[in-house]
């Protein structure tokens, strides 16, 4: 307890304004999350499923997604923990994970304003900072099932160990960069570029201190070589966890889906008319038309051959992925040229959020399910769970937020699109830490226009948009600014 008065006084006394901020984001925090609750979307059921597994062996079978194994479409951390958390009584579950998410928010901001700092003056800092609060639905999806939030975290996290790293601050180890891309790559599958990328680093480093007869013994130094072991364990037994389940070693077994939903639902391209795969799904399916569907609409048509037992989860998978490629390889200039207008229609795409206004909706009738405390611990039902508290108005107050975020959503996230596009070119020309964010942003940017449109994938990439955001602001006010002082003196000469 003496420690943390100290540690507390110290930081009153340091960062009086983070202090204050932090404590009145808590309180906002508690009343959001004890007032609105928490909300699931379709992809939340693949978290529920996967935790309530993890935890406790039991399956929830769910046509097409699930029948006799687990779906392993997310990673395992954030099913885990928030189905720990869920297994509370009611109300703990779905009061604690929206105000650790929120909690996650702030955090995430602090990291942000830290990094901004390290380039930019406090005041630009700040405004960072402010920027990245500001970015839309960061808070509506603080109040969802979904592991935005946690993603957009751990990359936060990611960020500040590099910079540390990259700097030589002590304490820091190329060691820890592997233990944060390997929690962030079990969270979502899409930072295994990181992880890849860490343990090259780490092993460069490594071998470096050999070569130079330099090896650090310090305590700092062997934690960090221990919490990189760690982290690579725990990707091969999750990897071990889908070889026993699907026969692969793999972090996921939706490769194929994935693709699927990115090249034919999105794209509309289809394989030549004459290729086995189109006719082995057309005799599914029977028009082109119903191919262009999600693959969950489109894995309804294997229902009769899942039910005799003569097909499996993975060989499904397989089969949409031989299905994108054909489509792929027949449509290479027409896939390129949806990518690059997919470029700039994604980031001004609004996440989705339509149950959302179902859960509020409901809540604001006669809803005689929601209260029911028995129906919200089931997998599915943690809409249906009234909140610890009643607060109508706080209910409807939120859905009004959430419809003027939609509303207005486009227009400045277009705007902050283009300033992070600039700030990108700012930061890649700065080189150093900064070209390694710009190049981040540019690339988890291309990844994501592979997949489906939404905005909502964007959001774990707010901590890279509020930095490049920041960066091309800066810059363009300087530049504006420059330009009206020679203005101003070539009125004056004359």
């Amino acid at each position: 307890m003496i420690v943390m008065k100290r540690a507390l006084q110290h930081l009153l006394k340091r960062h009086p304004v983070v202090v204050r901020c932090g404590t009145l984001f808590l309180l906002l925090s508690l009343l959001a999350s004890l007032g609105i609750g928490l909300f699931e979307l379709p992809d939340s059921f693949f978290y529920a499923v996967l935790g309530q597994f993890l935890l406790t062996g039991y399956l929830t079978p769910v046509y097409p997604f699930n029948v006799s194994i687990p779906s392993t479409l997310y990673a395992p951390v954030y099913s885990y923990l928030s189905a720990v958390i869920l297994s509370t009584p009611w109300p703990w579950g779905i009061t604690l994970i929206p105000f650790v998410q929120l909690l996650l928010v702030f955090v995430t901001g602090i990291i942000v304003y830290y990094l901004l700092q390290q380039f930019v003056s406090r005041m630009w800092a700040i405004v960072g900072a402010i920027l990245f609060f500001l970015l839309p639905f960061t808070f509506v999806y603080a109040m969802m099932f979904m592991s935005e939030i946690a993603d957009m975290f751990l990359l936060s996290v990611f960020l500040l160990v590099l910079y540390r790293v990259m700097h030589r601050q002590s304490p820091s180890h190329p060691g820890f960069l592997v233990f944060c891309t390997a929690a962030a790559t079990l969270t979502h599958n899409l930072f295994v570029f990181l992880f890849a990328g860490s343990i090259l680093y780490w092993i460069g480093c490594e071998f470096s201190g050999i070569f130079r007869k330099k090896i650090n013994v310090k305590p700092y130094s062997i934690a960090g070589r221990i919490a990189a072991c760690v982290g690579i364990g725990g990707i091969v037994l999750w990897m071990g966890f889908n070889y026993r389940y699907y026969g692969t070693w793999a972090l996921t077994i939706a490769q194929g889906r994935t693709l699927y939903n990115g090249v034919v639902e999105q794209a509309h391209l289809l394989p030549p008319d004459d290729s086995p795969i189109l006719k082995e799904f057309l005799q599914r399916a029977q028009t082109k038309e119903a191919l262009m569907s999600p693959n969950g609409e489109v894995g309804i048509y294997f229902a009769p051959e899942f039910y005799a037992g003569t097909i499996t989860e993975k060989q499904v998978d397989r089969l949409f992925l031989r299905f994108a490629l054909e489509a792929l390889k027949n449509n290479s200039v027409a896939y390129t040229s949806h990518i690059l207008q997919r470029f700039f229609t994604v980031p001004v795409t609004a996440p989705y959020d339509s149950w959302i206004h179902i859960s509020l909706e409901l809540a604001t009738q006669d809803c005689p399910e929601c209260g029911d405390p028995a129906l919200c611990r089931a997998s599915w039902n943690n809409s249906l769970c009234k909140p610890a508290l009643d607060i109508p108005w706080l209910r409807e107050a939120f859905l009004s937020f959430i419809h003027f975020q939609e509303s207005f959503y486009p227009y400045p996230m277009g705007v902050v699109f283009l300033f992070a596009l600039v700030g990108t070119i700012v930061a890649i020309r700065a080189k150093g830490f900064l070209m390694v964010v710009g190049i981040l942003f540019l690339f988890f940017h291309g990844v994501q226009l592979t997949g489906v449109a939404d905005g909502r994938y964007l959001l774990r990439l707010y901590p890279l948009y509020a930095i490049c955001i920041l960066l091309g602001l800066r810059t363009l006010i300087i530049y504006l600014a420059a330009i009206f002082k020679k203005t101003v003196e070539i009125d004056k000469r004359k």
